[in-house]
């Protein structure tokens, strides 16, 4: 059962309800008291009350808290969703294995987690295939075995496989089961963190324009994720300072990862390209990249393959560029890259690590060196003769020269 807090307030309109504005302070959740987002614009409405809100038997029921302090609405809130949790090791679902993934893909969905909804998706109709049973409690670790055997023979490699098996354990554990009898995940050697080269980085900008091509400069000069494109407004966007505000949008349900708020600065070629881009966009536009109907663009990716297929830029190795039927979608080309290959360009441009992960939003400085990508063997190679050139006959001289974005 989802428990959420709520600010139930006076407004012109008489009195309403809205989820409540929470900011990270010092790692800690913090209300923002008295402000709400009223129609994608955060608006202080001081007269009010804090109340829990939750779902009984498909009835919605408000309870009001005895308090007007947010620091022990906070407390009151985290306490009610800790006894509503369902209890550990009490399956959701026993019934049709099918259904269950459904039930999976959909919550991920809700979640707007379209990323993983789309991962799970395809793994679970993939397991569904050699899985013998069709319920839930007869799953064993032969199917599991016998779903590794399958992807084995299709060609996939084991990073692949582990990839799949952990959605696949994830998706048990959503139904509260227990996955001790699952087969350990397959082995295999950790690749390096991967970034677009200038060359690609040249091609995709060239093959694309409008709104793709906006989302594809968002990505690689803000390194944005998915789901801040997705959700990004006119209103986060400073064009006196260029600044972007990276924020929830309660209206939409999205919240900010590790809900922490950040102001990135907006390079001056990319402030044009947005100057020009809200001029031919109706008045009435809140979502930078909306679509025709106004609504968040849940498509940025599958978009961002097609134009990659269509401009001749797929890898040719994948196992979607080896598809012979169907769309063939190369996995080489992901939004997530763009942000991988802004933040390795900020570190080789000399901006300090700390800096990077303050602009990343990430909470640790170990997550920040996961995403970047170590330089080549051709960057690498001047910088090496110099440390092992001869001082008394050195072989040529060496110039250091800054990564550059095309």
């Amino acid at each position: 059962m989802q428990v959420v807090l709520v600010w139930h307030c006076k407004t012109p309109r008489g009195w309403r309800r809205f989820p409540v504005v929470v900011e990270k302070s010092h790692g800690a959740d913090v209300v923002r008291h008295g402000w709400v987002e009223d129609g994608g614009y955060l608006t202080q409405y001081s007269t009010g009350r804090y109340q829990l809100r939750s779902f009984r038997d498909g009835r919605q029921y408000f309870e009001t808290l005895d308090t007007c302090h947010p620091r022990d609405a906070i407390r009151l809130w985290q306490q009610a969703k800790k006894r509503a949790a369902p209890a550990p090791g009490k399956p959701k679902n026993l019934g049709l294995l099918s259904k269950a993934a459904d039930a999976y893909v959909k919550d991920r969905k809700d979640a707007r987690k379209f990323e993983a909804a789309e991962h799970a998706r395809l793994v679970l109709s993939e397991f569904l295939k050699v899985c013998t049973t069709p319920y839930v409690r007869n799953v064993g670790a032969e199917h599991v075995k016998n779903f590794h055997h399958m992807l084995r023979h299709r060609g996939l490699s084991e990073r692949t496989i582990s990839n799949k098996h952990e959605r696949l354990r994830s998706f048990f554990r959503w139904l509260n089961i227990e996955t001790p009898w699952m087969p350990d995940a397959p082995d295999y050697e950790l690749s390096k963190p991967t970034v677009y080269t200038p060359a690609e980085l040249t091609a995709i900008r060239k093959a694309v324009d409008g709104t793709l091509g906006i989302a594809i400069d968002m990505a690689l000069m803000l390194g944005l994720r998915e789901q801040e494109l997705m959700y990004g407004e006119w209103q986060d966007v400073n064009f006196d300072h260029a600044e972007y505000h990276v924020r929830a949008k309660p209206a939409y349900k999205f919240m900010t990862k590790d809900k922490e708020q950040r102001l990135l600065p907006i390079p001056t070629v990319l402030l044009k390209r947005l100057k020009d881009h809200r001029k031919s966009q109706p008045e009435d536009t809140r979502l930078i990249l909306a679509t025709k109907a106004n609504t968040p663009n849940t498509h940025l990716l599958r978009s961002l393959k097609r134009a990659a297929r269509s401009a001749g830029l797929g890898c040719g190795a994948c196992d979607g560029c080896k598809r012979e039927t169907g769309e063939a979608e190369c996995s080489h080309w992901t939004l997530h890259k763009f942000r991988r290959s802004c933040l390795t360009l900020m570190l080789r441009n000399g901006i300090d690590a700390r800096t990077v992960q303050g602009f990343a939003g990430h909470s640790s400085l170990e997550t920040t060196l996961r995403y970047l990508s170590p330089a080549n063997t051709a960057e690498m190679q001047g910088k090496v003769n110099a440390i092992w050139s001869d001082p008394a006959n050195p072989s040529r001289k060496t110039t250091r020269r800054r990564a550059r974005m095309p």
